[in-house]
């Protein structure tokens, strides 16, 4: 039989419900006096999701807090329907939405880790806000509106080549376009900040890692790194969230091999039973059962190492 590219359909009228699953990286806000009913769609394409909601009113934001507590470090593409036609966002999850937003009845969203997006455009935090619509806009938004309907009935090997087909289509009509906010001071502070997380990323193994070498590297003092990762609940946090990222990678990894001790260790932790229990406070689960799950996944190549049928959409994200 084909292996499909993994798509998860979900339908609810339960907001509970909607708020843990899916609606994992905003706070939302529902009318209670109102009936509720979203269905969505997710595919995975290569390192990026590509996500169809039809849904009720509700509205979304994005506080420093809930950065904070689930460290996501991705770019959202979303596309809304709207009754004066096609609107296109940029979403950096490493920035604020303060006010809450009315959801578009229908949406399109592309979810990507910031490095996926960064190979297409260079610093993507510029971009945060409503794009203001121009030729090659209009033409990005035309794709991701189509692509839906046939992203769940791609082969692996062909959703793959779409994701880097659409990384070619960001990089040809986005590269240039402007933010409808000009930010300062703040877009120097975050540019800054994304430099050093993406040091972080790249030396995640070195024991040496800490604040003194991050802000050295950076060209920073050290208050100014601590004020640069206050939203984010400070640079030791952040840096123990990285290794636990790294680690979970690691385990959803079929051709990784060692020990789990070992791989604590590479990563970091000062013992097995600090990172076990970091470990499950993170992720609902032990460095033991996600490797075995992972294991138990026969019909999956390793490109696609972890259930996403089955998985809340966070845990999803995470392993992209």
């Amino acid at each position: 039989m084909t292996n499909l590219a993994p798509t998860q359909r979900l339908h609810s009228k339960d907001t509970n419900f909607w708020s843990h699953r899916v609606g994992v990286m905003f706070e939302t806000e529902f009318d209670p006096e109102s009936p509720f009913s979203i269905n969505v769609q997710s595919t995975q394409l290569g390192r990026m999701i590509i996500s169809e909601m039809r849904t009720s009113t509700f509205h979304f934001a994005r506080s420093a807090r809930k950065m904070r507590s689930d460290m996501l470090d991705h770019v959202m593409i979303r596309l809304d329907a709207t009754p004066q036609g096609h609107r296109l966002n940029v979403v950096d999850f490493g920035q604020t939405l303060e006010d809450f937003e009315e959801i578009s009845p229908r949406n399109v969203s592309l979810i990507m880790p910031r490095e996926v997006m960064s190979e297409a455009v260079r610093d993507p935090g510029r971009l945060h806000g409503v794009l203001v619509p121009d030729a090659g806009v209009q033409l990005l938004s035309g794709f991701l509106d189509m692509l839906p309907t046939y992203a769940p009935t791609l082969r692996l090997d062909q959703s793959t080549g779409v994701a880097t087909t659409l990384t070619d289509l960001i990089a040809a009509t986005l590269c240039e376009a402007p933010s409808s906010r000009d930010r300062g001071r703040e877009a120097i502070a975050i540019a800054t900040r994304q430099r050093a997380q993406d040091y972080i990323r790249r030396t995640i193994t070195d024991p040496a890692l800490g604040p003194a070498k991050i802000a050295h590297h950076c060209g920073v003092s050290r208050s100014t790194l601590y004020r640069l990762f206050e939203p984010l609940g400070g640079v030791s946090h952040y840096v123990q969230e990285t290794r636990l990222h790294h680690t979970y990678r690691l385990l959803c990894n079929r051709e990784e091999r060692r020990r789990i001790g070992d791989i604590a260790d590479e990563a970091g932790f000062s013992s097995d039973a600090h990172f076990s229990r970091a470990f499950r406070r993170k992720f609902g689960m032990s460095p033991r059962d996600v490797r075995a799950a992972v294991h138990e996944q026969d019909d999956l190549p390793p490109a696609y190492r972890i259930d996403t049928r089955s998985q809340p959409f966070g845990a999803w994200l995470h392993a992209l």
